[in-house]
């Protein structure tokens, strides 16, 4: 029993940097999201950026679904969590952080700039994700906020801090920068969340089209209220190179789900840190 449990922490350390190194990648994909995203929202407004994020993801998810059979299993298994309770229903919420985010990045990275906006939602994962791993919410257990988790962390967040305030650029506005904050807490919140769903349906593309198809209504939803001010609606970019923020969202939410489970979510905070 006790060499069992010994392998398992050891294969779990060995694998901890691949998970990290998983997060880098991830980081540097978000941070073109929110490039794409400010183009996008400057060219209409935040709420059609948010919409055409999660339709072009959930697009390229159903097609993923029909031409691969198989993935749709994991509709079956995620159905089957739920029944048995093995799953809380509030897991399913992941995808409300994903899209605050989107939001939030058409709102504050244009005005802030890329550095301030990413320093600002690396504080916010690494805090939220501190606070989530001791609550369990990734669903690998509880994880006390150790020294060194608090020591790293803190060391993620002076990198980043350094690097964006020595570039000089974007505007300091105190709001986005809270904005940016709270879009960061709500991505180590998701991070935690859709771990748990990938655990139970076992399947990449179940658990994306998950969080996407959640986004997607709720964004519709605000869309459809804010016609009659005269929002931009429902419109299309004129450039295909806007359609690329889902495309690297989509990659960033397959990668989140293994990131956040096994190595916490403040590991994947502070791995995302390094890549933006």
């Amino acid at each position: 029993m006790d060499q069992r449990s010994g392998d398992g922490g050891t294969a779990r350390s060995a694998g901890t940097p691949v998970l990290v190194a998983v997060a880098i990648g991830m980081g540097a994909l978000i941070s073109v999201q929110s490039r794409v995203s400010a183009a996008l929202a400057d060219e209409t407004d935040v709420y059609n950026a948010g919409w055409v994020t999660a339709m072009t993801g959930a697009v390229i998810l159903a097609v993923i679904l029909l031409v691969a059979p198989r993935t749709r299993r994991g509709f079956g298994r995620l159905r089957a969590g739920l029944r048995a309770r093995t799953l809380p229903w509030w897991a399913l919420l992941g995808g409300l952080g994903g899209m605050f985010f989107v939001v939030a990045q058409g709102t504050a990275a244009s005005v802030l700039g890329l550095a301030l906006f990413s320093m600002a939602v690396v504080a916010g994962q690494v805090v939220g994700g501190l606070v989530f791993d001791s609550l369990g919410a990734a669903g690998g257990g509880r994880r006390r906020p150790t020294t060194l988790r608090v020591l790293g962390s803190v060391l993620a967040i002076a990198a980043v801090s350094w690097g964006a305030l020595g570039g000089g650029e974007g505007d300091l506005d105190v709001l986005l920068l809270v904005l940016a904050f709270a879009a960061g807490v709500g991505l180590a919140g998701a991070a935690g969340l859709t771990g748990r769903v990938q655990a139970a349906s076992r399947s990449v593309v179940t658990t994306a089209m998950t969080n996407h198809l959640l986004g997607l209504t709720v964004i519709v939803l605000i869309v459809l209220a804010l016609l009659p001010t005269g929002s931009s609606g429902f419109r299309l970019p004129s450039s295909p190179w806007l359609y690329l923020g889902a495309s690297s969202a989509r990659s960033a939410s397959r990668s989140a789900r293994s990131s956040s489970v096994r190595s916490g979510c403040c590991s994947w905070g502070s791995g995302w840190s390094r890549g933006s």
